[in-house]
């Protein structure tokens, strides 16, 4: 099973987390600011998980990305330049989508 884990938990992260989801062979963890919107998007999906998380804390990002196959993130703070010198640090694919 892949692991995938999306950062941030807007609208438009949500087609994403939904597709991902109705998929076989994907575990996708939703973490966010907001553990409510996290929760929102997954919902009682099995194969899905939602985690609050500090945006400024590089020690717990870099603990959520190296448990993941593959990381994307959905925001617009500060916290994407950290994602992407998190996931180079530690080896880890990650996805930019650009919108």
């Amino acid at each position: 099973m892949k692991k995938i884990l999306i950062l941030g938990a807007g609208l438009v992260a949500g087609a994403l987390v939904r597709y991902l989801l109705a998929q076989e062979g994907f575990e996708v963890k939703v973490a966010s600011r907001t553990l409510g919107k996290a929760q929102a998007l997954v919902g009682d999906a099995k194969n899905g998980s939602a985690e609050q998380i500090n945006v400024d804390n590089r020690t717990e990002l870099e603990h959520l990305i190296s448990k993941a196959d593959l990381s994307t993130v959905f925001s617009r703070t500060s916290i994407t330049h950290l994602w992407q010198s998190c996931a180079l640090s530690i080896r880890k694919p990650w996805l930019v989508l650009l919108m």
